[in-house]
Formats: C-alpha cells, structure tokens, sequence
C-alpha cells in the first residue's frame, strides 16, 4: 500500500480532508503524525493502515487529527498543490526547450494522446455493442479504466480543465 491508498482508506473511514492530503505528493509528511496516534510504524502506510483498521475509535481520531493538524494539513495541501504546478511547468519547459533547440515539435504526446482517445472510445463501442463473455468482462473493466484516465489525462492538458487551464495559462 502507497500514501494514495492510505489516503483513500481516510477518506473511507470519514476524514475527507485528511484523506486528500495524505493522498498527495507530500501526504508522507503527516505518516508521523497518523503513525503516533495509532501506535504505527510512520514509513509504513500498510501498517498504518492496519492498525486503523484494528481501532473501533478510527474515525473519532482522524476527525481529532484533522481539526488539530489544519495548520499542518494546509502546509501540506499546499505543497502538493505546488508540486502539482511545477509538474505542469516543467512539461511545457521541456516542450518550450525542444522547439528552441530542434525547430521541431515532439509529436510523442500528440500520437499518445490519439491512440489512447482512439482506445478508449473503441474499448467503450465494443462493450456497448458487443456481447461479451463473463470472462472477459474484469479485463475490459481494467482497460476502460487505464485508457479512461490515460484519456482524460491527455485532454486535461491539451485542453485543460478549469482550474488546470487558469494555472496553466498563468505559467505561460
């Protein structure tokens, strides 16, 4: 288990946003504070996670942790919002650095882009319109979800969303 899936599970056992920033980039930075509370080894989400598990009081000490961490918690936020950004900038540097070096444009994410839209819509058609064997059915389950968020992924920064295009527009 990863710091994501720790997140996740939080968010399960009813501390959505304590869950969220244990889920990011920097959610490791409050495995300290999680581990302390429920006698945990604080590298170790699955153990974390285990001991939650094992505690009737799971919830009543997240909700504790996240109304006494907030100032830790928004920190947090915070940084994963800022790696989240810089992830964003530094792509589009590396775009930026290849057109002035090469006078060309790398087509890598275009063509991913395609095929993965193109996957995605056929996978979808043909269990749409396909009879498909019970056997088959978990395997087309796992590629929807691959090529969906591969998809979404590649239109979010082709065309942004709301927010990603306002922070996106503000790192041009």
């Amino acid at each position: 288990m990863d710091w994501s899936e720790l997140g996740k599970n939080i968010i399960k056992f009813g501390a959505p946003i304590l869950g969220g920033v244990v889920g990011g980039p920097a959610g490791a930075a409050l495995g300290g504070t999680l581990a302390a509370v429920f006698g945990a080894n604080p590298d170790d989400p699955q153990d974390i996670y285990n001991k939650m598990k094992g505690d009737p009081e799971v919830a009543m000490k997240l909700l504790e942790i996240q109304s006494n961490e907030r100032i830790e918690i928004a920190k947090t936020a915070r940084l994963n919002f800022e790696m989240e950004v810089t992830d964003k900038k530094n792509a589009r540097n590396r775009e930026i650095k290849r057109i002035a070096l090469t006078g060309k444009e790398d087509n890598t994410p275009k063509i991913l882009a395609y095929l993965l839209t193109v996957g995605f819509l056929t996978v979808l058609l043909l269990v749409a319109f396909i009879p498909i064997q019970k056997d088959a059915v978990s395997i087309l389950d796992i590629m929807i979800g691959f090529l969906g968020g591969g998809a979404s992924a590649a239109w979010g920064y082709y065309l942004g969303s709301s927010f990603g295009s306002r922070q996106k527009d503000k790192l041009k």
